[in-house]
């Protein structure tokens, strides 16, 4: 049945008019694997049906994972306007902002996950949000990361999961989590932040973890936006197959933030508190 769904036509994606030039431009970015492109039609659908839409649709693939873009869904989504250029290797789910913030560096990146059919006023919501917090990261979907008495970061599983008492009120405190969304200011990570060697070593499946530090080392601040319409909507048969569910069930995600640490010698209560 789901590969029957994936072929459901959607409208098709015309790109705005071109942008004020003293206006950054609005950029959906996003990868999959071949395991899930059913639900990309899904996914983009939710997209080109938004309030308010981006100036593009960028679909990075692996090369090692797709050697052409013949596959019917693939094609389907470049006739309605979505870009999708395959690269080197495989980052898994930091594809989706790694080769974005450098094909696109003066640009506003907004990450989605390939499983997740979002609501129309997820785009508005956060762009209105960068205009009001325009050095912020913001996000539909935000943990508080939680220290102990001796100033040591607590288990993932101990955060406060899916805060929502904290909305446009920027913290360094809050970590944003991918599947609500996530905005991606100018120039907002430290220099650092394209260390390939670093990736793979400490968090090939912790994107969300490898940006929040690098967040901390450049001191920007994550900020909830308006989520009167937030809910998230997985497509059907997706909840059990994503990392989300192994980095929390296995610690995974405690076992790449201490790897981070590590490799780039930082203190994370310093980095939050003493700057808060």
């Amino acid at each position: 049945i789901k590969h029957l769904i994936s072929y459901i036509p959607y409208h098709i994606y015309k790109p705005s008019l071109p942008k004020n030039e003293n206006k950054s431009e609005v950029i959906i970015s996003l990868t999959s694997y071949p395991a899930r492109i059913w639900c990309l039609p899904m996914v983009i659908g939710s997209i080109v049906r938004q309030s308010k839409l981006p100036d593009r649709i960028v679909l990075y693939l692996s090369k090692e994972q797709f050697t052409d873009l013949k596959h019917p869904i693939l094609r389907s989504l470049m006739k309605q306007g979505v870009r999708i250029v395959l690269v080197e290797g495989d980052l898994r789910s930091h594809k989706k902002y790694y080769y974005a913030m450098q094909e696109y560096p003066d640009s506003i990146i907004i990450t989605i996950d390939d499983d997740v059919i979002y609501d129309k006023y997820m785009i508005e919501d956060l762009y209105q949000s960068y205009l009001r917090h325009p050095k912020a990261i913001s996000a539909k979907r935000v943990h508080g990361m939680k220290f102990d008495e001796k100033k040591r970061i607590l288990s993932y599983n101990q955060w406060e999961y899916e805060k929502n008492d904290c909305i446009d009120i920027e913290s360094l405190q809050l970590m944003a989590t991918g599947c609500g969304g996530i905005l991606y200011p100018p120039h907002c990570l430290h220099e650092s932040w394209m260390d390939e060697k670093g990736i793979l070593e400490t968090c090939l499946y912790g994107d969300d973890l490898w940006l929040k530090v690098k967040e901390l080392q450049n001191n920007t601040p994550v900020v909830l936006a308006k989520s009167d319409h937030y809910k998230i909507r997985n497509v059907w048969g997706t909840l059990t197959d994503g990392l989300a569910s192994e980095n929390v069930l296995l610690n995974r995600n405690d076992e790449q933030l201490r790897k981070i640490c590590q490799y780039l010698k930082i203190n994370l209560y310093q980095l939050i508190m003493n700057k808060e």
